[in-house]
Parts: structure tokens; sequence; C-alpha cells
């Protein structure tokens, strides 16, 4: 599904120099996209990268766990994400369900 082509092509940014930044730059507001590009551009030293609304950084963590669901299925590391979610982020996931997402 769609959360598993993100992470494949998160997978295949982190391949990519700094050429990218200035495409990752246009989907900063993209619902779907703005999350990832965020990471990638903080992890590559990009300066003056904005903060993500709260909306977004819980669209991509549901996101990254419905990808690794689709990639390994209920794995131990899936399990362990899910876990620390819960520990770091008391109110995870009374907010997280009302996150719009397709997963």
């Amino acid at each position: 599904g769609a959360p598993l082509r993100r992470l494949r092509c998160q997978q295949a940014l982190s391949l990519v120099g700094t050429e990218a930044e200035p495409a990752l730059r246009e989907v900063l507001d993209d619902a779907e996209l703005g999350g990832l590009a965020r990471v990638w551009l903080t992890e590559h030293g990009a300066r003056d990268v904005p903060a993500p609304p709260q909306e977004m950084v819980f669209w991509l963590t549901i996101d990254t766990v419905a990808a690794q669901l689709a990639a390994e299925g209920n794995s131990e590391e899936l399990r362990a994400l899910v876990e620390g979610l819960a520990q770091q982020h008391s109110g995870f996931f009374d907010t997280a369900w009302r996150v719009e997402h397709p997963a």
C-alpha cells in the first residue's frame, strides 16, 4: 500500500545527496510528504527547516507503523516501536486515532 511505498521512497532518498533539497522543500506543506521531507532535510543538515505541525507528526508516525506492518507483519521491531510510542507519549493513542490517515 501507500505507506510502504512512502517508506521505500524514504529509503531511496537516503541515497541522494543535497541536490534533492529544492525538490524536498517544495513538498514541506504536503500532508503526506511534508514529514518525510523534514526528516530528510534535518538529517542532511539543511537550514531553516520548519517544525512540523502536531498533526503531521502523528500522521507520519501512523504512516511509519502502517509501513512496518505491511513490510514485516507483527514483528518484534514493530511491537517495540508501538511500546516506545506508548511510553514516550502517554496520550499518543488518544490523539492518533483522530488523525485522518488512510491506513
